[in-house]
This record gives C-alpha cells, structure tokens and sequence, in this order.
C-alpha cells in the first residue's frame, strides 16, 4: 500500500515511498523493459534495495522520491536527484510500468515534480537524460517545454552496445504551468 498522497493529478498521485513498496521497486528496477531505459545493469535484491531506500528515499538530501500511483495502485516511480540547493538544480529520473505506457502517466508525473521542483524547492534549473532509443521519453520532455541541451555520444553500456543520451533542461522562468498539456490540475 503506498504512502501518503504529497502531490496529485487529475490521474495520478504522487505518494510518499514505503518499506512496503520495496517489492514493486525492486521490480521495477530489475525490468528489463524498464532498466534498459534508466541505465541499470546490476540486478537489485530485496537487501540491496533495502539499502537503497534508507540511504537515498528516507535519509537523503539530495534526492526525493516519489511513488506513481493510480486509484492507489503504484505504477511507476519517479525522483529529483543530484539535488544542489545552492546552485538551484537537480535531475529528474522516472519509470513506468509496461502496462502503463502510453496513457500520459509519465508527463503528468512529470509535470507535477516539476511544478514542485521550481515552486516548493525553489529550484533554478531541472535536467533529465534520455536515451536516444527512448522516444517515448523524450516526447515526455519536449511536450513539458524542456530543451535539448545536448547530446553525448557512447554514455553508457546496456545489453552489449553503447547508447547516446539526449540532455533535456528546464529553467523556473521558462515553465509555464498554464500551458502544460497533461491532466494536472495544480490546485
């Protein structure tokens, strides 16, 4: 059962993450649907994710974690991570399931830790990286006003090949959450 319901959408909530939802993460991250996307390549047991979430989600400064969940079923996971309160910045990283993709989940999520990010945190500037295979990804990032703001070649080895991420950014006076084409009503 998730946590707390901390932000909401008019289709998701973002929930508080909980030892409970330790076996979902764990899946998650283990998908090789999901981590070939994210750029894992170690398996995560039920210890290591353990560890995880007591040393980033619950004891973390520098990152914030949030459970995706419809109707209170988690579907996905997203974070702000590399979190710099003197500069202003952090990254965005997130997962849906399979069964989810394609039906919004992830811009709306988006959108709102977005949103969050730059009138919570007061946050200057937030990036994400997607791989160059990731369409789908990086629909999410150019529909949300992000701008590309770079491409680096052979970043990262997945499955026996190099991939190339882009690399997205968004500053605070640049996101418009009047215009954000998602189901997020931010009352």
């Amino acid at each position: 059962m998730p946590g707390p319901a901390y932000l909401r959408s008019d289709s998701l909530t973002l929930c508080t993450v909980e030892e409970e939802d330790l076996a979902f993460i764990q899946e998650g991250f283990n998908d090789p649907r999901i981590r070939k996307n994210i750029g894992r390549y170690t398996p995560s047991n039920h210890a290591q994710q353990q560890t995880h979430l007591e040393e980033r989600i619950t004891e973390g400064e520098n990152s914030i974690y949030f459970l995706i969940c419809v109707d209170e079923t988690p579907i996905g996971l997203i974070w702000l991570f590399s979190l710099d309160y003197q500069r202003g910045k952090g990254e965005i990283g997130l997962w849906i399931t399979p069964d989810e993709w394609g039906n919004g989940y992830g811009t709306d999520a988006v959108a709102l830790i977005v949103d969050y990010g730059f009138k919570q945190l007061r946050l200057h500037k937030l990036i994400a990286r997607v791989q160059e295979s990731n369409a789908a990804s990086k629909q999410i990032w150019d529909s949300l006003g992000f701008t590309e703001e770079g491409f680096q070649r052979d970043e990262f080895y997945s499955d026996g090949e190099y991939v190339s991420y882009y690399y997205f950014g968004i500053l605070a006076d640049e996101w418009d959450r009047d215009s954000v084409n998602a189901n997020v009503d931010f009352t």
